[in-house]
């Protein structure tokens, strides 16, 4: 009965996609040369990084990550500021003919699928707790029953 309890409590809390956060940061390397560190992107994913003016592609890892040196030296003036978005599409229009893009969220029907998997889960554990619930009860009548009779 523990265990069904358990299995029931885990069921119900709850089934949100959990995606890392992706980002993005400066880091100096040992020669005075400074790094851009990407971490949390899909694998395969295609980014443009704007550094200031300066502009530099980055392609994440099976891991998600990359690095990209960037030629700047560290300096101690003010930060500069980063922004990370998709490369221009109609830039590369021809080049990612015969390549399949890849998506920016998770496959949709992925995604129902595993919430189908996960109600359907819940649904068993309800019916076999229902079940086993049921059955403690029947047995419970039935040992009072021997007993008066």
């Amino acid at each position: 009965m523990l265990l069904g309890a358990l299995v029931v409590a885990a069921c119900l809390g709850p089934a949100d996609l959990a995606l890392a956060a992706a980002g993005v940061s400066l880091s100096p390397r040992p020669d005075g040369m400074l790094v851009l560190v990407g971490s949390g992107w899909r694998p395969g994913q295609q980014l443009v990084i704007s550094l200031g003016t300066d502009t530099f592609p980055a392609l994440a890892d099976s891991s998600g990550s990359f690095e990209i040196p960037t030629g700047l030296l560290v300096s101690g003036g003010p930060p500069l500021s980063i922004t990370v978005h998709r490369p221009d599409a109609s830039a590369l229009a021809f080049a990612q003919l015969g390549s399949t893009p890849v998506p920016d969220g998770p496959n949709p029907f992925a995604v129902l699928f595993a919430e189908s998997l996960a109600l359907g889960a819940q649904i068993l554990a309800f019916t076999a707790g229902g079940l086993g619930l049921t059955a403690v009860a029947i047995r419970a009548v039935r040992a009072r029953a021997r007993r008066l009779a």
